[in-house]
C-alpha cells in the first residue's frame, strides 16, 4: 500500500520545518516539530528509504504525505528543493493560519503569499520552487510502514 498526494499547502509546511530547523534525524527515524513546536511528530522510514510512517493527522488519519515525511524526504535529497525557498518560508505558524482559516489551505497560502510580496520577496518565484517540489511528490511511490504511534494530542 502506497502514501497519496497530499495537498500542495503540505509542500509549504514543509518548506518551512526544514527553514525553521525543525527536522532532527537520527538514523532512520526523525522527529519533527509542529509550527508552534506544541507538537513532536515520529517518521520513520525503511533502509531504502522506500516505505516511510509518520504519526501526524494528515499522514495517519488521511493517508497521505504530510508534511513531516515531506520535510524528512527534502533533508535526505529524495525531493530536491531550494534552500533559499525554505529559509523564506521559515518562521510560519500554519496551525494558526490553518485554525484561522477553517483550514482552507489555499486561503492561508494566499495570505503568506501576500505578506511575503509586502515585505519585497518574490511570491511568484516561491510558488514556483513549490509547484517543482510538488511535482516531484506526485511522482513518488513511497510505501506505507505501519505506524504504532497515534497523533500526539
Amino acid at each position: 500500500m502506497f502514501w497519496t498526494i497530499p495537498p500542495i499547502a503540505k509542500v509549504y509546511e514543509a518548506f518551512s520545518a526544514v527553514g525553521d530547523g525543525r527536522v532532527s534525524i537520527q538514523g532512520m527515524t526523525a522527529a519533527v516539530f509542529s509550527s508552534d513546536r506544541s507538537k513532536t511528530y515520529s517518521v520513520r522510514w525503511s533502509e531504502d528509504r522506500s516505505a516511510f510512517s509518520s504519526n501526524d493527522n494528515g499522514t495517519y488519519w488521511q493517508g497521505y504525505l504530510g508534511y513531516p515525511i515531506l520535510a524528512v524526504c527534502m533533508l535526505l535529497g529524495i525531493l530536491k528543493y531550494d534552500p533559499e525557498t525554505a529559509k523564506t518560508l521559515a518562521g510560519i505558524e500554519w496551525k494558526k493560519l490553518n485554525d484561522k482559516h477553517k483550514h482552507d489551505y489555499a486561503a492561508g497560502i494566499t495570505q503568506v503569499l501576500l505578506g511575503l510580496q509586502g515585505q519585497g520577496r518574490d511570491a511568484s518565484k516561491i510558488q514556483t520552487e513549490v509547484e517543482t517540489v510538488y511535482a516531484q511528490v506526485q511522482k513518488l511511490t513511497l510505501a506505507r510502514l505501519p505506524s504504532s504511534d497515534r497523533p500526539p494530542k
